[in-house]
Protein backbone atom coordinates (compact mmCIF):
# COMPACT_ATOMS: atom_id res chain seq x y z
CA UNK A 1 0.00 0.00 0.00
CA UNK A 2 2.94 2.20 1.04
CA UNK A 3 4.93 1.54 -2.12
CA UNK A 4 1.67 2.03 -4.32
CA UNK A 5 1.14 5.27 -3.26
CA UNK A 6 4.52 6.48 -3.36
CA UNK A 7 4.35 5.38 -7.45
CA UNK A 8 1.33 7.25 -7.73
CA UNK A 9 2.80 10.85 -5.96
CA UNK A 10 5.96 10.11 -7.78
CA UNK A 11 3.78 9.98 -11.11
CA UNK A 12 1.59 12.87 -9.98
CA UNK A 13 4.83 15.27 -9.72
CA UNK A 14 6.38 14.01 -12.48
CA UNK A 15 3.70 15.23 -14.73
CA UNK A 16 2.99 18.74 -12.55
CA UNK A 17 6.89 18.98 -13.20
CA UNK A 18 6.01 18.82 -16.80
CA UNK A 19 3.04 20.74 -17.29
CA UNK A 20 5.07 23.84 -15.00
CA UNK A 21 8.11 23.55 -17.22
CA UNK A 22 5.98 23.74 -20.62
CA UNK A 23 3.67 26.65 -19.20
CA UNK A 24 6.66 28.71 -18.23
CA UNK A 25 8.62 27.86 -21.69
CA UNK A 26 5.31 28.92 -23.60
CA UNK A 27 5.51 32.02 -21.44
CA UNK A 28 9.12 33.15 -21.52
CA UNK A 29 8.32 32.48 -25.58
CA UNK A 30 9.60 29.30 -26.40
CA UNK A 31 8.00 27.54 -29.47
CA UNK A 32 8.55 23.64 -30.02
CA UNK A 33 7.69 22.02 -33.63
CA UNK A 34 7.45 19.37 -31.01
CA UNK A 35 6.74 18.71 -27.29
CA UNK A 36 9.38 16.18 -26.59
CA UNK A 37 13.12 15.71 -26.53
CA UNK A 38 14.49 18.91 -25.01
CA UNK A 39 17.20 19.00 -22.48
CA UNK A 40 19.62 21.31 -21.09
CA UNK A 41 22.28 20.81 -19.00
CA UNK A 42 23.90 21.85 -15.96
CA UNK A 43 24.61 26.04 -15.80
CA UNK A 44 23.55 26.47 -19.79
CA UNK A 45 21.32 29.85 -19.86
CA UNK A 46 18.26 30.71 -22.44
CA UNK A 47 17.95 34.52 -22.39
CA UNK A 48 15.07 36.04 -24.39
CA UNK A 49 15.63 39.72 -23.38
CA UNK A 50 12.45 41.33 -25.15
CA UNK A 51 8.61 40.42 -26.41
CA UNK A 52 10.15 40.70 -29.77
CA UNK A 53 12.62 37.62 -29.07
CA UNK A 54 11.32 34.60 -30.44
CA UNK A 55 12.89 30.98 -30.40
CA UNK A 56 11.62 27.91 -32.23
CA UNK A 57 12.90 24.59 -31.03
CA UNK A 58 12.56 21.62 -33.00
CA UNK A 59 12.38 18.04 -30.88
CA UNK A 60 14.96 15.77 -29.63
CA UNK A 61 17.28 18.64 -29.17
CA UNK A 62 20.17 18.71 -26.49
CA UNK A 63 22.22 21.92 -25.51
CA UNK A 64 24.93 20.68 -22.87
CA UNK A 65 26.45 22.26 -19.84
CA UNK A 66 27.32 25.60 -19.74
CA UNK A 67 25.86 26.91 -23.13
CA UNK A 68 24.82 30.30 -24.07
CA UNK A 69 21.42 30.98 -26.21
CA UNK A 70 20.96 34.65 -25.81
CA UNK A 71 17.87 36.30 -28.38
CA UNK A 72 17.62 40.14 -28.23
CA UNK A 73 14.99 41.47 -30.51
CA UNK A 74 15.56 38.32 -32.94
CA UNK A 75 14.53 34.96 -34.17
CA UNK A 76 16.26 31.92 -33.29
CA UNK A 77 15.16 28.79 -34.80
CA UNK A 78 16.59 25.50 -34.49
CA UNK A 79 15.52 22.16 -36.34
CA UNK A 80 15.35 18.53 -35.24
CA UNK A 81 17.93 16.62 -33.18
CA UNK A 82 20.20 19.30 -32.80
CA UNK A 83 22.96 18.99 -30.33
CA UNK A 84 25.19 21.74 -29.09
CA UNK A 85 28.10 20.98 -27.10
CA UNK A 86 29.77 22.25 -24.08
CA UNK A 87 30.74 25.85 -23.66
CA UNK A 88 29.06 26.80 -26.85
CA UNK A 89 27.03 30.31 -27.64
CA UNK A 90 24.30 31.32 -29.68
CA UNK A 91 23.99 35.34 -29.50
CA UNK A 92 20.86 36.47 -32.09
CA UNK A 93 19.78 40.20 -32.73
CA UNK A 94 18.67 39.07 -36.17
CA UNK A 95 17.82 35.50 -37.64
CA UNK A 96 19.44 32.45 -36.74
CA UNK A 97 18.51 29.38 -38.91
CA UNK A 98 19.67 25.97 -37.75
CA UNK A 99 18.61 23.03 -39.93
CA UNK A 100 17.67 19.46 -39.04
CA UNK A 101 20.54 17.26 -37.84
CA UNK A 102 22.95 19.24 -36.56
CA UNK A 103 25.90 18.81 -34.38
CA UNK A 104 28.36 21.47 -32.83
CA UNK A 105 31.11 20.86 -30.92
CA UNK A 106 32.92 22.11 -27.94
CA UNK A 107 33.30 25.92 -27.80
CA UNK A 108 31.22 27.05 -30.88
CA UNK A 109 29.97 30.69 -31.20
CA UNK A 110 27.59 32.33 -33.74
CA UNK A 111 27.15 36.00 -33.95
CA UNK A 112 24.33 37.52 -36.15
CA UNK A 113 25.45 40.58 -35.47
CA UNK A 114 27.84 43.33 -34.83
CA UNK A 115 29.07 47.10 -33.27
CA UNK A 116 28.47 49.53 -36.31
CA UNK A 117 31.98 50.66 -35.85
CA UNK A 118 31.43 52.36 -39.51
CA UNK A 119 29.74 55.33 -38.27
CA UNK A 120 32.54 58.17 -37.84
CA UNK A 121 30.38 60.06 -35.06
CA UNK A 122 32.97 59.95 -32.36
CA UNK A 123 30.86 57.77 -30.13
CA UNK A 124 32.66 55.16 -28.10
CA UNK A 125 32.30 51.45 -30.47
CA UNK A 126 29.69 50.23 -27.55
CA UNK A 127 27.61 53.45 -28.20
CA UNK A 128 26.84 53.10 -32.15
CA UNK A 129 24.48 50.67 -31.71
CA UNK A 130 24.30 47.20 -33.39
CA UNK A 131 24.50 45.97 -37.03
CA UNK A 132 21.98 43.18 -37.59
CA UNK A 133 22.15 40.19 -40.02
CA UNK A 134 21.45 36.74 -40.43
CA UNK A 135 22.86 33.22 -40.66
CA UNK A 136 21.27 29.83 -41.75
CA UNK A 137 22.79 26.35 -41.79
CA UNK A 138 21.78 23.64 -43.44
CA UNK A 139 20.48 20.31 -42.59
CA UNK A 140 23.08 17.50 -41.53
CA UNK A 141 25.93 19.77 -40.68
CA UNK A 142 28.72 19.72 -38.33
CA UNK A 143 30.83 22.04 -36.86
CA UNK A 144 33.70 21.23 -35.43
CA UNK A 145 35.03 22.82 -32.01
CA UNK A 146 35.99 26.63 -31.24
CA UNK A 147 34.45 27.36 -34.61
CA UNK A 148 33.10 30.92 -35.07
CA UNK A 149 30.21 31.95 -37.88
CA UNK A 150 29.44 35.45 -38.09
CA UNK A 151 27.03 37.87 -39.30
CA UNK A 152 25.29 37.04 -43.50
CA UNK A 153 26.29 34.07 -43.71
CA UNK A 154 24.65 30.64 -45.13
CA UNK A 155 26.07 27.54 -45.01
CA UNK A 156 24.55 24.45 -47.06
CA UNK A 157 23.42 21.34 -46.63
CA UNK A 158 25.88 18.20 -45.65
CA UNK A 159 29.03 20.46 -44.64
CA UNK A 160 31.82 19.91 -41.94
CA UNK A 161 33.40 23.18 -40.54
CA UNK A 162 36.73 21.91 -39.27
CA UNK A 163 37.81 22.71 -35.69
CA UNK A 164 39.29 26.77 -35.03
CA UNK A 165 37.58 28.21 -37.96
CA UNK A 166 36.00 31.48 -38.53
CA UNK A 167 33.44 31.05 -40.98
CA UNK A 168 33.00 35.21 -42.38
CA UNK A 169 31.10 33.86 -46.34
CA UNK A 170 29.06 31.41 -47.27
CA UNK A 171 30.15 27.43 -47.52
CA UNK A 172 28.45 25.82 -50.20
CA UNK A 173 26.46 22.16 -49.59
CA UNK A 174 28.56 19.41 -49.49
CA UNK A 175 32.05 21.11 -48.16
CA UNK A 176 34.55 20.06 -45.51
CA UNK A 177 35.81 23.61 -44.85
CA UNK A 178 39.34 23.20 -42.56
CA UNK A 179 41.60 26.24 -40.80
CA UNK A 180 44.96 25.74 -42.86
CA UNK A 181 47.62 26.43 -40.52
CA UNK A 182 51.18 26.28 -41.48
CA UNK A 183 52.91 25.18 -38.12
CA UNK A 184 56.67 25.27 -38.18
CA UNK A 185 58.67 23.94 -35.81
CA UNK A 186 61.76 25.69 -34.40
CA UNK A 187 65.10 24.84 -32.81
CA UNK A 188 65.37 25.39 -29.43
CA UNK A 189 68.46 25.32 -27.71
CA UNK A 190 68.01 23.35 -24.37
CA UNK A 191 70.05 23.47 -21.26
Amino acid sequence: MRLKLILYLTLFFEKARALCKGLFMNLIGLKFSKKQGFRVGSHSVITLYTKKSEMIIGSNCYFRRNCSVIVSDGKLTIGDNFFMNNFSSLNCMGQIDIGDDCLFGEGVKLYDHNYDYRKADGKPFNKKGHRKGFIKIGNNCWLGSNCVVLMNVTIGDNVIIGANTVVYKDVPAGTILVNKQDLQSVAHQGN
